[in-house]
């Protein structure tokens, strides 16, 4: 029903209402399957109707501490498909600081959704979303001293995580450095060592580990010109 609903039905159709209630009732499912199927259908319609209809439901459901990882990630990327469509769907106040927190959260595939979520948000309101930097410092410090023996499920060809720290980078690019000396500094022993295992001999002769090597160090590069 949901591929039918997705694939064939037009967004001004008069069945995008029939089914509101249908997704809705999913949504509030038990079954994390019927919640991130109702997600997926939302974010592939993503009209102005499913924003108006699910805005206040999707955020309740990413912040949850009951919300399981899977259905997680796929609310931060709904929501991030419907703000693209509606800018006022994400409330501000505490769920500002309650959606950056998200960077800090322990499974990786829910900080990488909610990274371009955050990025999102932070090109339209930079101020209000600052305090994303020194959490993104932080999880990038993380990422970057870690072998790639620690993050094995999120490791692309020996380079731990390079997709997630490409968008961390990107997202600091929006501030200027940090004035906090500390993360200041962290942040700067964070290039120092893309910089240096740039120089380093490579693990792997694949293109694959190249690529996602040189991935994050152009992006380390970029926020470095971004400082000066």
């Amino acid at each position: 029903g949901y591929l039918f609903i997705s694939v064939l039905v037009n967004t001004n159709s008069d069945l995008i209402k029939l089914i509101v209630q249908n997704i809705k009732n999913d949504l509030n499912s038990r079954n994390p399957v019927h919640v991130n199927l109702a997600l997926q259908c939302i974010a592939n319609i993503g009209s102005k109707e499913m924003a108006e209809a699910f805005g206040h439901d999707i955020p309740k459901l990413l912040v949850s501490g009951e919300t399981m990882d899977v259905v997680k990630q796929s609310a931060a990327l709904c929501l991030l498909r419907l703000f693209r469509t509606n800018s006022d769907i994400i409330p501000g106040g505490e769920w500002t600081s309650r959606i950056i927190h998200l960077l800090n959260d322990q499974h990786l595939g829910v900080v990488t959704a909610a990274s371009s979520l955050i990025e999102a948000l932070v090109k339209l309101n930079p101020d209000e979303y600052k305090g994303c930097v020194s959490l993104a410092v932080s999880r990038l410090s993380r990422i970057i001293t870690a072998s790639y023996t620690d993050l094995q499920d999120y490791t692309y060809y020996f380079v731990p995580a390079p997709w997630l720290s490409v968008k961390l980078l990107r997202l600091l690019q929006h501030y200027p450095p940090p004035e906090d000396p500390g993360v200041r500094g962290r942040l700067n022993e964070c290039l120092d060592a893309i910089l240096n295992k740039a120089q380093e001999p490579p693990k792997s002769k694949k293109v694959q580990h190249s690529n996602a090597k040189n991935a994050v160090l152009f992006e380390a590069i970029s926020i470095i010109i971004h400082s000066d």
